[in-house]
């Protein structure tokens, strides 16, 4: 699936933070209030077809170059369903053909479309009306991350209709978005949560321990030790292990353990309050650090259990704490940390109910031209350009390399002629 990886390439760099974005024109969301001499020095790339208004509500509207993003985006849902759906789907024309919540994939990819850009329309004018607002430092984060996104990947925006202005208005709106979650979900906000739901939210998504580990592999090549030093790696875990059955204080053995590591010069560390040496650890194994067989015994193991357990690369001494033995600080920031995956669908929920209150004006001549259908072909046609350029480039390339292998054999045969004729000469 070519096409398909390379438009998921395309929006793994052009969504920010939650993704939500508009505008392109003078009175689009996101351009009238922006001011900058990086901007003034660098002239932002227009294109006129893309700043025409896809979505109005008053004053504010969402261009189609935004619009264009959001397709993108439904492409990239639907490519995922759609996959789910038949294995075998080989290109983006199929996902368009595929049948998915009883409509078409083309279909299913307008309606997410415009669900997307009236949810982007709502967040900002919420996002003015609560009078929240960026900083310079915002506006300067964006506008270097839109321009890094276009430098990397310009081509294929230019391609589909996208300028950089819309890729810079949809950063941020995404910025925006982010700014305005933030406003409503932490602490004091109008949807904060309580620390008991906190608490609740952090035991359905990690689990708390206190840990030893010990390394059967080099942790500088990642090779296994030899025999003999895991047989000491081993018979030392085995020592804490009973030591912690014991009831000792595994904060202390932890503090114990890393003061016997230090190398020379180095100085012994202060000991810390037990919960700073409390590991927070995912009930789901999310491609982190974390050795599936510790999230495993961690999912089962009873509160202030002790364990030993162990892979191919680790031992590991482990203590299973309840979440109540957690301060409520260190609870609060873990919550923090999840409120984007948590909260994310209430948010799009609440953004929903925000647009539903707006009178939205659709521009049928936007939203019939910028289609899915076309931003497939016109990314089909970029694909098949880059394909036949590199080709090109390639055959170039071995071509002058044959020629130069030929130059090098020529002289190479003239060379020994002319030794030749200097022998016979003698």
């Amino acid at each position: 699936m070519k096409k398909m990886k390379v438009l998921a390439f395309l929006l793994a760099l052009s969504l920010m933070l939650t993704a939500v974005g508009c505008a392109g024109d003078s009175n689009a969301v996101g351009t009238s209030d922006v001011s900058s001499s990086q901007a003034e020095e660098q002239p932002v790339e227009t294109n006129a077809q893309d700043t025409a208004a896809a979505l109005t509500a008053g004053k504010d509207s969402i261009s189609a170059g935004v619009y264009i993003i959001d397709i993108m985006t439904g492409i990239n849902e639907a490519g995922s369903k759609a996959v789910a759906v038949n294995p075998l789907i080989s290109s983006l024309d199929d996902v368009l053909a595929t049948d998915l919540d009883g409509i078409s994939g083309s279909d299913y990819i307008k309606e997410f479309a415009s669900a997307a850009a009236a949810r982007q329309l709502a967040i900002h004018k919420k996002f003015v009306e609560l009078g929240l607002t960026l900083s310079d430092s915002d506006v300067s984060t964006y506008e270097s991350y839109a321009r890094s996104i276009y430098a990397q990947s310009g081509d294929l925006y230019r391609a589909t209709g996208v300028s950089e202005q819309a890729v810079m208005d949809y950063n941020r709106l995404s910025l925006e978005s982010y700014k305005l979650f933030q406003h409503l979900y932490s602490d004091g906000g109008e949807y904060g949560a309580t620390i008991e739901e906190k608490r609740a939210t952090f035991d359905e998504n990690y689990n708390l321990a206190e840990m030893l580990v010990f390394y059967k592999i080099d942790t500088t090549t990642y090779e296994p030790l030899e025999e003999s030093i895991v047989g000491e790696v081993q018979t030392l875990a085995e020592s804490y292990y009973q030591r912690a059955l014991s009831g000792e204080n595994m904060a202390d053995l932890l503090f114990e353990k890393a003061s016997s590591e230090l190398a020379e010069g180095e100085e012994l560390p202060e000991r810390g309050s037990d919960e700073e040496y409390y590991m927070v650890v995912d009930k789901v194994d999310n491609g982190y650090y974390y050795p599936t067989v510790l999230i495993d015994h961690l999912n089962q193991a009873e509160d202030n259990s002790v364990a030993k357990i162990e892979d191919d690369h680790y031992i590991i001494v482990v203590k299973k704490l309840s979440s109540a033995q957690a301060s409520d600080e260190l609870i609060s920031n873990y919550y923090e940390q999840m409120l984007p995956t948590v909260k994310a669908e209430e948010y799009n929920d609440l953004a929903d109910s925000w647009s539903k209150e707006l009178s939205i004006s659709y521009s049928a001549d936007v939203l019939n031209t910028f289609t899915p259908e076309k931003v497939v072909a016109d990314t089909n046609a970029y694909d098949e350009a880059l394909a036949a350029e590199n080709a090109a480039a390639a055959e170039s390339a071995a071509s002058e390399s044959a020629a130069s292998e030929s130059a090098a054999s020529d002289s190479e045969a003239s060379s020994e002629e002319a030794a030749s004729s200097e022998s016979t000469a003698e």
